[in-house]
């Protein structure tokens, strides 16, 4: 089953069938792996994607025994994109991110990376763990590729491993896209340190989405605007003028607070360039400025 030319690699489950033999599924996702040890050479895409919803599709595809084979495979050298759906239950030794580890540790090309825990497990992000610590730790620590699209997916970032500013430094001349959705976003992570590197990167495309702060709050994407009234019942006097220049002392400022769903994305999309040079970066040191006066806590 195996193509000299295979240069992809996508295990994706289509819930089209109510009744299937599992030996002959797993019997298949074992002669894929065996394939890619023929092929690794050439191999460029490897994505895992919807076996972790429920807990029989788990056992038919593991990501942990899918990754944990392809270990054992020779170095993909040519591996551009890795997209995975993985099992993570912080309450259990997981190897999936170690295995991952192993098969990037040599790997110049590698370009996307995207990782995101099982729908079934995703509620268990704000439990703490050690799970992600290996690849965060591969990430901010000089690693032989650089990314251009970052997305984590049920990150839980690590007291021992570098942080999230750090990694994004670390690939600062490349990275364009980064995405966090449902992360547990503690200490030694700071919203400070991370939007101070990204206003410094050329991300030019960021999405965050129940981030997880410290002592249990959550940073969400929320609109305030205003709109002047103008004060037609009092008139201004001559005294009022001498003792106030400032606008409030002739109209009233209404203030609006957007709440209208608290899990829309919090999103800095340029990729189009639409918003011109330096747009992001305003975004992002706008967010600093809230942190510093106070606005944003970040503790």
């Amino acid at each position: 089953m195996c193509d000299d030319e295979l240069e992809g690699l996508l295990i994706l489950h289509s819930g089209q069938h109510q009744s299937i033999d599992a030996y002959t599924i797993c019997d298949f996702v074992s002669q894929l792996i065996r394939c890619t040890q023929t092929t690794a050479s050439r191999l460029e895409m490897l994505r895992i994607l919807d076996f972790a919803k429920s807990e029989w599709q788990s056992w038919l595809a593991s990501a942990e025994s899918i990754l944990d084979g392809m270990t054992y495979v020779p170095v993909l050298q040519n591996l551009t994109t890795i997209d995975l759906q993985l099992e993570m239950f912080p309450s259990r030794e997981n190897i999936c991110m170690s295995s991952l580890v192993e098969i990037t540790k040599q790997n110049a090309n590698l370009k996307v990376l995207k990782v995101r825990t099982s729908p079934r497990s995703i509620r268990y992000y704000r439990t703490s763990s050690e799970d992600w610590a290996p690849l965060l730790q591969q990430l901010g620590s000089d690693p032989p590729f650089r990314l251009r699209t970052l997305e984590f997916d049920g990150l839980i970032s690590s007291e021992s491993a570098p942080t999230l500013d750090r990694i994004v430094n670390t690939h600062n001349p490349t990275l364009r896209r980064l995405v966090m959705e449902h992360t547990n976003f503690h200490y030694p992570n700071t919203l400070h340190a991370l939007f101070s590197s990204l206003a410094r990167s050329n991300v030019n495309y960021f999405k965050s989405n129940w981030l997880y702060l410290h002592r249990g709050y959550y940073l969400l994407a929320l609109r305030v605007y205003f709109q002047t009234i103008f004060d037609e019942v009092i008139e201004p006097t001559i005294r009022h003028i001498d003792e106030c220049d400032d606008e409030s002392c002739w109209d009233w400022v209404e203030v609006f607070w957007d709440v209208s769903s608290f899990d829309t994305p919090l999103v800095f999309d340029n990729e189009d360039g639409w918003h011109g040079e330096g747009w992001m970066r305003h975004c992002f040191m706008n967010t600093v400025a809230s942190i510093n006066c106070g606005a944003i806590r970040d503790y």
